[in-house]
């Protein structure tokens, strides 16, 4: 090609109007927009008929849906699981909690929510107060208050429970004392024990009838850490079911047992209140103070993020934050078993 030809087409080029290239572009981008909104489309259509197929009902999806969690925080909540314990317990509680409600969820997909609201709250506060510190500090509120409710829910299930397991043991030795056999025994206790206790009764039972064999149906009781104190209960039980010979006098004494450790639980519980409270508000009160102030004057903290010095006095000051209520909280952590 000569160079006439070639300055000819740079130059033909040079003279396509500029509203012509821009008409070109919107049209490559409106059909490659096209072309992906129908492939999300595409994508939802089979997500929501493998749903419909799975749950019939709108209710049933919606839990189905949830149940898979927020798929990109997924990584997110995984990895906070793995590095920070407390999330990790909270969000086992939630699972369990969810469980007995028959919501068959995961850890990382009940986080990935949390985190989903979070975010929203975030960008939620940020819109309707026009200020990122006032948003930071709402999100903060929803992820901590979130986790502290469900541990504090599930602790109070935990401890109610863990006050029926005399009474249980009770049932259990008196139906041997009549002389049921095992699977009677479990059967009489599920009808007779309300709540999660009467649940595990009614697993045991029925994995007997099913054909199991005496340790694999005890074994939902001598792996459950809810209740620990059944553990010990369910290897006599086994080890009398081999053995033979009176289960009663057992029974008894680990009555006995249980009901001292409930005694020294609960005055645990009454000397360490008032330090658990000033825990959850030293949590807590940091991100409520910061909302306040930030929807009162929204440049309050502008000074911290002016200078070097600022932020590194603000790092600080969160730091220390948070090695406080870690201090606190081991301090304040007491097994009983």
């Amino acid at each position: 090609m000569g160079a006439g030809g070639l300055w000819g087409m740079t130059g033909g080029m040079a003279a396509v109007p500029a509203w012509a290239w821009a008409l070109v572009a919107g049209a490559f981008a409106l059909v490659a927009g096209a072309a992906l909104g129908d492939a999300v489309y595409q994508a939802a259509q089979r997500r929501t008929r493998a749903a419909a197929m799975l749950a019939p009902t709108k209710r049933e999806q919606i839990i189905l849906r949830l149940q898979g969690g927020c798929g990109p925080l997924r990584k997110a909540a995984r990895w906070l699981c793995g590095r920070m314990p407390y999330v990790d317990g909270a969000c086992e509680s939630a699972v369990l909690l969810l469980g007995e409600r028959g919501l068959a969820f995961t850890k990382e997909a009940f986080l990935s929510l949390v985190l989903l609201a979070t975010l929203v709250s975030l960008g939620v506060g940020w819109l309707l107060v026009g200020s990122v510190v006032f948003g930071v500090a709402l999100a903060g509120i929803v992820f901590v208050g979130t986790l502290a409710l469900v541990r504090n829910k599930s602790d109070k299930m935990n401890q109610e429970m863990r006050e029926q397991v005399p009474e249980a043991l009770r049932s259990l030795s008196m139906s041997f004392r009549s002389g049921h056999t095992l699977p009677q025994t479990l059967s009489d206790s599920a009808q007779e024990t309300s709540g999660y206790l009467g649940h595990l009764f009614s697993v045991a039972a029925d994995r007997l009838e099913m054909g199991a064999t005496p340790s694999e149906a005890l074994g939902v009781m001598r792996a459950n850490p809810r209740v620990p104190e059944l553990s010990f209960v369910a290897v006599a039980l086994d080890v009398q079911h081999r053995t033979g010979g009176s289960i009663a006098p057992v029974l008894e004494s680990a009555t006995e047992s249980v009901e001292g450790e409930l005694k020294l639980m609960r005055a645990l519980r009454v000397q360490t209140a008032q330090a658990k409270l000033s825990a959850s508000i030293v949590t807590v009160m940091p991100f409520v103070l910061v909302a306040l102030f930030s929807l009162m004057s929204p440049d309050f903290l502008s000074p911290f993020f002016s200078s070097f010095l600022g932020l590194a006095l603000l790092a600080l000051a969160l730091i220390m934050q948070l090695t406080g209520v870690l201090i606190v909280r081991r301090m304040l952590k007491v097994d009983v078993v």
